[in-house]
């Protein structure tokens, strides 16, 4: 008796601890898994990712949208050396930045909807 209420009280103070429950418990538990079951469990929560040409594609598609859209931003927030309120470039170089980043972002959305369809 005076085991599981010291336990309870340990689960109590690591879940206000901020841990969530499944770890407070599995902490707490005195009796542990054979080292075989833990090995077992652990092969089957790891997700196996296949790299084929396809997917190195989208990664290298990916990449290079994320770098464009980057220096897009950088237009758009760029300001002139030692006084931060005057812009690098002018207003029709940012709007149209803005409007290229939104486009390529639908682009790329519609083509992620797309993609997963199949």
């Amino acid at each position: 008796e005076k085991l599981l209420t010291s336990q309870a009280m340990e689960l109590i103070k690591r879940m206000q601890d901020g841990m969530p429950t499944e770890d407070a418990l599995k902490m707490s538990n005195p009796v542990r898994l054979p080292k075989e079951l833990r090995d077992e469990q652990s092969k089957d929560n790891v997700p196996t990712v296949r790299l084929t040409q396809d997917a190195l594609k989208g990664l290298k598609h990916d990449v290079e949208t994320l770098n464009l859209v980057r220096d897009l931003r950088d237009v758009d927030a760029a300001t002139k050396r030692g006084d931060a309120r005057v812009k690098t470039h002018d207003k029709k170089e940012r709007r149209d930045a803005r409007r290229t980043i939104g486009k390529i972002t639908r682009h790329e959305l519609d083509d992620d909807r797309a993609r997963d369809e199949k």
